[in-house]
């Protein structure tokens, strides 16, 4: 099994977060957009219940009135669920926000540590090509090709 650097899987499993965050942002996204469909239908389905203007029976006018009475109960009951799903929106985009400046800060980190390892190795092989120049100058056949 090859061996990660522990900042490689750190920035894995931030992306890993991040994309899961993404995620559930859609779905709460997507959860808001339905619940507002449906208190607009409730709504729809209330003012035409309460627009009739005619003039009807009275055990009529009391059957709507109790299914109108139902029905505000159901625009009132969708309108919380509304108020629920944005407020699972906001928290979710919070988080979501938050793993995707986590794996920012972490691949940041990653590219300064990478930069950081390829500056020493270009140090140590330039130590190590002096060290060898000066040896060889330092060496008693210097003047003998091979």
């Amino acid at each position: 099994m090859k061996r990660r650097h522990p900042l490689a899987t750190l920035v894995r499993l931030a992306s890993l977060r991040e994309r899961k965050a993404r995620g559930d942002l859609g779905l709460a996204q997507r959860d808001v957009k339905d619940k507002a469909e449906s208190l607009e239908i409730r709504r729809n389905e209330l003012m035409t219940m309460l627009g009739d203007s005619r003039p009807l029976p009275a055990h009529i006018a009391l059957t709507l009135r109790i299914q109108g009475l139902a029905t505000a109960e159901l625009v009132e009951l969708a309108a919380v669920e509304l108020d629920a799903s944005e407020t699972r929106l906001r928290t979710d985009r919070r988080k979501w926000q938050d793993a995707a400046h986590e794996l920012e800060a972490k691949e940041e980190l990653e590219a300064k540590k990478r930069r950081e390892n390829a500056t020493t190795a270009a140090k140590a092989a330039e130590r190590v090509l002096d060290e060898l120049m000066a040896a060889r100058h330092q060496s008693p056949n210097r003047g003998a090709t091979r």
